[in-house]
């Protein structure tokens, strides 16, 4: 393998929802949600912890949406907000993989709490209202 690089750091994001850690989930296929000539996917961001009478309090795992190019390996864009936090999450979302029913509707499981997955269904043409009119 050869590393290539950082292409997506938290604190060069300049959003509170993952201020202190990134990682990828899963890019969803063409035929659910594109951008352009781009690939559209689902990242992890966690807010900044804090510090609160001398203990570290993490903060909450959230997830959002990244624009891949997959030609130059760049993510020219992540949303200024979260996708959604779980009602029920008192430490941990960690959106994990993304299963399309339909041209229109898939399901996204995450783990929350780190210890139960949930389910979430995803609207791509909801989802397309939240990506850059352009880039």
């Amino acid at each position: 393998w050869e590393y290539l690089g950082i292409v997506l750091h938290p604190k060069d994001t300049g959003y509170d929802w993952c201020a202190e850690h990134l990682s990828p989930c899963t890019f969803f296929p063409p035929e659910f949600l594109y951008y352009k000539d781009f690939l559209v996917g689902i990242v992890n961001g966690r807010e900044a912890s804090r510090e609160v009478r001398g203990k570290e309090i993490y903060g909450k795992f959230r997830p959002g949406l990244i624009i891949y190019d997959y030609k130059t390996g760049e993510i020219p864009w992540i949303s200024s907000e979260h996708l959604f936090e779980d009602p029920d999450a008192e430490t941990i979302t960690f959106a994990s993989d993304f299963l399309m029913r339909s041209r229109n509707e898939g399901t996204l499981y995450a783990h929350v709490n780190d210890s139960f997955v949930r389910a979430y269904k995803l609207n791509s043409k909801e989802l397309k209202k939240l990506l850059p009119k352009k880039l």
